[in-house]
């Protein structure tokens, strides 16, 4: 008997013994399959995105001026932060994204968000090569309509705009007075053209009344008459060799070309003028004949001053700043934000405001595009939304550059330098905008065969008729 109670009592004790591995295998296994807790993220409470699937990072490619690129890897980390998500940023020339972008596309190899022209964004997507965007509500509201219209296609939007950067004339006031005998540049065609030949009339006519005096002293003849030709050879517009919308800016603005359609072209003709714009200027204001006559024949008058354009390649001995700087050249017209900056250096600049129809310039606008093969569709559209979002775009571009945000928030701050900045065409839709935008590709080819004009090679009535041509503008009857 009491042999079988010892047994009965280890019984008891190995079922205890099962019954409390059993449940303590339940709780180790209920421990072990619970979550992870998550890494503190801060103010960040957004889903982490992974990608660690294919160990992937995104890549972007974007051309800022370098403050601003700073203040974009600042906003791009606290997107890595909150998102989870590994971010390449790279800042590349905006000539370097465009030649290489050609290439990249058809290799598929091109970075997974780009920064490109918005002038261009539609000639990519008509080709298939871009996904289309969902941009922000509040974003998209506040971006400028004309600018609205060259990302759209098809009923999408491929592009999203970053910021805006007019095109503005720059010069040297104490130079230029000295020179040219004026303070600031002229408004209309006539002015140009009396400023330009004034003072080689000027210079000629001191050369001769001084020569005699100097006869004497043969280094001072020799450098007087080198100085003289320094003088008159001297370009009187530079811009950006890699930049053809500089110099299509630089036309618009001397009027050797004016914008407009076939419309007003038409009705311009049964009321004598060339510009539909006559009857709409403020206050009455008069137009000069170089004006209101067809602007194929100023382009014939320009011709005897096309010597006096040159365009600055970026390996020239001196830089566009230093040959405005040591007076080498009359003017440069460059985007406002690289002008801003350099206005303590005794520079002035054109206020684009200023700019009275029919004459004007281009603003430069920057959009974020998505190819159509990225791997991380996905991840680069949440991007851009991150970084083109209303509060981020017043951070980086207000506080640290030039550059005005695409995107116009309720602040009264912005809507001023909007006013203050952009030319009128571009706040009041002009219809001369329209149609610079809706060719702007054409307009952008268009440029090579300008160069032959300013070089001596193509005539003006070749010039006119490609350029008639590429606007669907009937032949003048």
């Amino acid at each position: 008997m009491p042999k079988s109670k010892r047994t009965i009592i280890i019984g008891i004790m190995v079922l205890i013994m099962l019954v409390l591995l059993t449940q303590f295998g339940s709780g180790l296994k209920q421990l072990m399959n619970q979550p992870r807790p998550e890494e503190d993220e801060g103010d960040y409470n957004e889903p982490v995105f992974a990608i660690d699937k294919a160990g992937l990072s995104l890549k972007i490619d974007v051309s800022l001026p370098q403050e601003v690129f700073k203040e974009l890897i600042q906003v791009s980390g606290q997107f890595e932060r909150q998102y989870g998500i590994v971010v390449e940023l790279r800042n590349r020339t905006e000539h370097e994204i465009s030649e290489g972008l050609k290439q990249s596309f058809a290799l598929q190899e091109s970075a997974d968000v780009i920064m490109i022209r918005s002038e261009r964004v539609r000639q990519y997507a008509l080709a298939g090569k871009l996904l289309p965007l969902e941009p922000s509500v509040e974003t998209w509201a506040y971006s400028p309509e004309w600018l609205k219209e060259i990302v759209s296609w098809n009923g999408h939007v491929w592009g999203m705009p970053y910021y805006m950067d007019p095109y503005v004339l720059v010069w040297n006031p104490v130079a230029l007075k000295a020179q040219a005998g004026i303070e600031q540049p002229p408004i209309s065609m006539r002015e140009w053209h009396a400023a330009m030949r004034g003072p080689q009339e000027l210079m000629f006519g001191q050369m001769q009344s001084i020569r005699p005096q100097l006869s004497s002293t043969l280094s001072m003849i020799e450098q007087s008459n080198k100085e003289d030709e320094r003088r008159v050879s001297m370009p009187w517009f530079v811009w950006d060799e890699q930049d053809p919308y500089a110099l299509l800016a630089l036309m618009w603005r001397l009027g050797i070309i004016q914008m407009s359609d076939v419309s007003a072209d038409s009705r311009a003709k049964h009321n004598g003028s060339s510009d539909s714009v006559v009857s709409s200027l403020p206050n009455n204001q008069s137009l000069d004949r170089s004006i209101v006559s067809p602007w194929q024949e100023t382009l014939k008058e320009w011709e005897n001053y096309r010597a006096l354009f040159e365009s600055v390649p970026p390996k020239n001995e001196k830089s566009i700043w230093e040959m405005v700087n040591q007076g080498d050249v009359r003017f440069a017209i460059v985007p406002y934000s690289e002008a801003a900056p350099r206005l303590g250096e005794m520079l002035a600049f054109e206020m684009p405001r200023d700019i009275t129809p029919p004459y004007g310039t281009m603003v430069k606008s920057m959009s974020y595009i998505v190819p159509a093969h990225t791997e991380l569709e996905e991840e680069a559209k949440i991007w851009i939304q991150f970084v083109t979002d209303a509060k981020q775009q017043q951070n980086v571009l207000e506080n640290s550059s030039f550059l005005l945000p695409a995107s116009r928030t309720a602040q009264i701050k912005i809507w001023e330098l909007w006013n203050r900045y952009l030319p009128a065409v571009y706040i009041h839709s002009d219809i001369r905008l329209k149609e610079v935008l809706r060719h702007a590709s054409e307009l952008e080819s268009w440029h090579s065969n300008v160069r032959e004009w300013m070089k001596g090679k193509l005539n003006s009535d070749i010039l006119a008729k490609e350029f008639k041509g590429l606007w669907r503008l009937r032949p003048a009857s």
